[in-house]
């Protein structure tokens, strides 16, 4: 073979390889740069999450509800009543050491979020006295202790439904808390009833300090499932329902909750 040919044969084989070395670093670096990308979206999910949640957690251990509790052990104190102060110490302090646990996490059993649940309307209970009845329902088809939830995503609206639907009437009233699976058992559906004044005669009434409060609860919430929707690619939705009887007054509020299961 001629010497030219056998150089160009060289040659044209060095570019080739050259070409295939240039391509697999090219595909190494894009596939870094990707990688990367992600790490920093996911990063940027986790941070923004991070300070989301603790704003909520900020919110539940605000200072007007600590205040309130604190009162109200004050108050059996003062009547005499140990057993009753004792008993609201322990549910009082039971709460925030899982709030406070609970809040490191970015989901937990369901068991654990209903006994949270029934924790806050026990005090609440407690303290309206015969002014707040409460039901927890949960359908028999419902794994409390295999399914996952975000914690703390049904207490605000719970606490919104106290503070707005039912503080307002003089004899209390009731909330109604039930948990279901629906869409060939795919998503969890949380609804939150009450029978309280509404949010048209709420609003009309403005409580400052409680209508910032709200305003914190569920915005941090509702912020909450979007950045989660964002993260897993779910579609979790609240949807917040008005209630009127069949003369067409207020006689409530519903709030609906779906979350995903995986």
């Amino acid at each position: 073979m001629p010497p030219n040919s056998l150089f160009n044969i060289i040659l044209v084989s060095a570019f080739v390889v050259l070409l295939l070395v240039l391509g697999m670093v090219a595909v190494i670096l894009y596939a870094r740069k990707q990688k990367l990308t992600q790490q920093l979206k996911e990063s940027d999910y986790q941070r923004r999450l991070n300070d989301v949640s603790f704003s909520a957690l900020r919110s539940q251990m605000n200072p007007h509800f600590i205040f309130n509790c604190l009162n109200s052990i004050k108050l059996y104190t003062e009547q005499n009543n140990s057993s009753a102060a004792s008993e609201y110490l322990s549910k009082f302090a039971l709460l925030i050491r899982t709030t406070l646990d609970n809040a490191r996490k970015e989901k937990v059993l369901l068991a654990q979020e209903i006994e949270s649940l029934k924790l806050y309307l026990e005090l609440e209970a407690m303290r309206f006295k015969e002014k707040l009845f409460y039901e927890v329902m949960v359908d028999d088809n419902v794994d409390t202790e295999f399914i996952e939830i975000p914690p703390t995503i049904v207490q605000p609206y719970i606490e919104n439904a106290i503070w707005h639907g039912l503080m307002h009437k003089p004899n209390g009233g009731n909330i109604l808390v039930h948990i279901s699976q629906v869409n060939d058992y795919s998503s969890l559906c949380i609804t939150i009833k009450d029978d309280g004044i509404g949010r048209a005669k709420a609003a009309e009434l403005k409580s400052k300090s409680v209508e910032k409060h709200q305003s914190h609860g569920t915005n941090i919430t509702n912020e909450r499932i979007t950045l989660l929707n964002e993260k897993y690619g779910t579609e979790a939705t609240v949807l917040t329902t008005d209630l009127y009887n069949e003369i067409n007054l207020a006689c409530g509020t519903l709030v609906t909750i779906n979350l995903p299961i995986k």
